[in-house]
């Protein structure tokens, strides 16, 4: 089953985009310089340094892998400050009827969605079957949020499903992607 890696959700957010908005942002492997969201770029390694800072018990060592509670979680992000590897414990797996049932529990106190990062467009299988049903179950405004780092036929299918795109021009020299 298809699932994207994501960071985190916020809704609503009144800067991503025009109106009231859910921003949904996207875990990839890529470094940009001036990146606004660097704990995007990493996945987390289970190093545990992490579990050394939660105070609100939200975070667990289970099998290697860093389980997140959001419900535990007091927001301090602690635990995003002092990872070694620049990544958030605090991530989750979503199928896109999972991310759509956020969507659906939102809708009524939002105006669009705003799908970000790291560079989403990174996760492009997801995020296609996602829009697709965005269109098809809402009339919400959907905009990606991307560094231009697409390939071609990629953005032409993005443009079909997305209502625009909001673009953060990265110099070449100030992006790795790996």
């Amino acid at each position: 089953m298809l699932t994207a890696i994501l960071n985190k959700v916020i809704s609503p957010s009144f800067i991503d985009g025009p109106g009231s908005r859910m921003v949904i942002f996207f875990s990839v492997v890529m470094h940009c310089l001036y990146c606004h969201n660097p704990e995007t770029q990493q996945y987390c390694t289970g190093c545990g340094t992490c579990l050394e800072v939660c105070q609100s018990d939200a975070l667990k060592l289970v099998n290697g892998q860093i389980e997140y509670n959001p419900k535990q979680c007091s927001g301090c992000d602690r635990c995003i400050l002092s990872c070694p590897h620049d990544a958030s414990p605090k991530v989750a797996h979503m199928t896109v009827d999972q991310l759509m049932a956020k969507v659906a529990a939102q809708e009524p106190y939002i105006d669009g969605i705003t799908l970000s990062g790291g560079e989403c467009s990174l996760q492009y299988e997801f995020i296609l079957k996602f829009l697709t049903k965005v269109k098809a179950k809402t009339g919400l405004n959907v905009l990606i949020d991307t560094n231009g780092y697409i390939p071609e036929d990629v953005l032409k299918k993005l443009s079909k499903l997305a209502d625009g795109f909001i673009l953060d021009f990265k110099s070449n020299n100030l992006l790795e992607a790996y």
